[in-house]
């Protein structure tokens, strides 16, 4: 005699309750469709800001770029080119319908895949951020039943992917840097769409890639991953910057009265609290006044063959002096009746070599001038060796100086081509910006928009300052990020101002959001930098002396 598959001798051997004597009950050993994505903001993670609506951006006033977050969602952002660039996590599944990320104003399309890409944060020291979740559920028929998700800080790979200490579990992230304020767990109920929300705190700078995953565990004691945001280190890279007015003279007299005011403590508050430390980049101004660079119309300098004064560079072979009357609102915007502007294209990169010469001239005169280098000199002498001279430290020390301090050069009485458009209308060139860098030096100028327009631009700022620390614009090469003109492009630093979407000429006022490819190259670049500085001064005086040699420097720098 059988009873469904059992033979009845073996009944005493696995007890009366478990037998299935008409062979109907159903092995339940699967578990639901589970995964979790992690957003800025509730408006991001509806899939519903930024967007256009009335040939205007609207932004998302949730998030005010006080922390850095970067997420991938194929469906919310389908025309991003930098996909490739973002980990993936092969363990987590994922397909999200249509309705559940609705991008209508983007002409949303059935597009994406089921890779997950792993988001990015970063947090500098003491900040709190809440982290919004979106999770979509799907129960299966006969599946276990997960009552709730969980949260914890996990240690990475170098794929940046979760480490597991043994076959059941993820090994914990045990080092105090991060910290879970609250929001540990979501309780799960029978929606396909849950949402939640998580507080992370950064206790202390740190230098690792940590990983914050969400799981549940299974029967057998296993922990199974459903999502995962990884938090990149927040441990600063101080940038130094200089702001250096270029003023056009005539013969030793100012050409133009000044006409605009400058803050420069609330734009350093700007860009280490809502831009460049979104990447854990400080701007640091050691001389917080504004410096002017005096810039003759026309600069001569003496052969030391014929013992006369030759023309070296002549202002008005590349720009002209533009009345403003009768041109709109010009007179209005540049606050005079009349402005230099340039003449062609080429321009640009003439008047950017003049000023970055005049510059240099300036910071070799000081470096000769100063008696720190002087007391500098005379400290370190016998560690520089016998043959060299104060001349050679004066060069050394100014190869340093352009290769540690940024400087922004602000041109108030020069604009680039001012013209009329097809309608008529005078107009200028929002940005004039040089943003070539060489091996030695870096060089920025920033653009008279900023100037004109003040705090609602200083993102241009920001811009150009990561132009500096070799990033390139959105929209050039891939390099370090590439996006078509959708999506995150509404807010991105690296964007130019009007966008074209959809055929229509769009208004960005405000771009203030960096993205993790971003991050990571304005520190490596600035880090390389330093690196270059910090070779320069070993070289000079020995490594055991260097600590000594760069902290009189910095001083004597800082005064300059």
């Amino acid at each position: 005699m059988k009873t469904g598959n059992i033979g009845i001798r073996n009944l005493a051997d696995i007890g009366v309750s478990d037998i299935d004597v008409y062979g109907t009950r159903k092995t339940v050993n699967t578990y639901p469709n589970i995964f979790v994505l992690f957003f800025r903001s509730r408006n991001q993670s509806t899939g519903d800001l930024p967007k256009i609506e009335n040939k205007k951006i609207k932004y998302d006033e949730q998030y005010d770029g006080s922390f850095g977050f970067d997420t991938y969602v194929p469906k919310m952002y389908p025309a991003r080119e930098i996909k490739e660039s973002y980990f993936i996590n092969s363990e987590i599944k994922t397909k999200i319908k249509t309705k559940f990320l609705d991008r209508n104003e983007f002409k949303m399309k059935d597009v994406g895949d089921e890779n997950y890409y792993i988001s990015s944060a970063c947090i500098l020291k003491d900040k709190e951020v809440k982290l919004q979740i979106k999770g979509f559920l799907e129960r299966l028929r006969d599946s276990y039943t997960i009552d709730k998700i969980t949260f914890k800080f996990v240690r990475l790979n170098e794929q940046k992917l979760p480490v597991r200490n043994s076959s059941l579990k993820f090994e914990d992230y045990t080092e105090e840097n991060l910290k879970i304020i609250m929001g540990k767990d979501i309780v799960l109920s029978n929606n396909e769409i849950f949402n939640g929300e998580i507080t992370i705190k950064a206790m202390k700078e740190y230098d690792d890639h940590i990983g914050l995953i969400c799981y549940y565990t299974d029967t057998e004691g296993k922990e199974i991953l459903v999502g995962q945001c990884n938090f990149s280190p927040n441990q600063k890279i101080t940038v130094p910057l200089k702001f250096i007015k270029v003023k056009i003279f005539s013969n030793g007299t100012q050409k133009y009265p000044e006409n605009h005011t400058f803050d420069i403590n609330a734009l350093s508050n700007f860009l280490n609290n809502k831009t460049m430390g979104q990447s854990s980049v400080s701007v640091s101004i050691p001389n917080t006044n504004v410096e002017v660079l005096k810039m003759e119309e026309i600069y001569t300098e003496l052969n030391t063959t014929t013992n006369q004064q030759e023309v070296k560079f002549n202002l008005s072979n590349f720009i002209e002096e533009v009345d403003l009357k009768n041109k709109g609102d010009l007179a209005t915007v540049f606050k005079r009746d009349k402005i230099w502007a340039t003449k062609d294209d080429n321009s640009e990169a003439k008047l950017d070599n003049q000023i970055k010469k005049l510059h240099q001239i300036e910071i070799e005169n000081k470096l000769k001038n100063s008696n720190d280098v002087v007391t500098i000199y005379d400290k370190f002498k016998s560690k520089l060796g016998n043959n060299f001279t104060k001349d050679d430290l004066i060069v050394e020390l100014k190869r340093i100086y352009f290769e540690t301090y940024i400087p922004f050069y602000l041109l108030e009485d020069i604009t680039f081509k001012i013209y009329q458009d097809n309608n008529g209308s005078w107009r200028w060139t929002e940005a004039f910006e040089a943003n070539l860098i060489n091996s030695h030096r870096l060089k920025i100028l920033v653009s008279k928009f900023s100037l004109i327009y003040g705090v609602d631009s200083y993102s241009t700022y920001a811009h150009e300052l990561a132009h500096g620390l070799g990033v390139n614009h959105i929209f050039e090469g891939n390099n370090n990020a590439k996006i078509q003109n959708e999506g995150i492009t509404l807010e991105n630093v690296m964007d130019y101002y009007t966008s074209i979407i959809e055929d229509t000429k769009v208004f960005i006022p405000k771009p203030y959001v960096f993205i993790r490819k971003q991050w990571d190259a304005m520190k490596a670049y600035y880090g390389t930098r330093i690196s270059n500085a910090n070779k320069r001064y070993d070289d000079l005086v020995g490594s055991l002396n260097v600590k000594e040699l760069k902290n009189d420097c910095e001083n004597l720098f800082a005064k300059l």
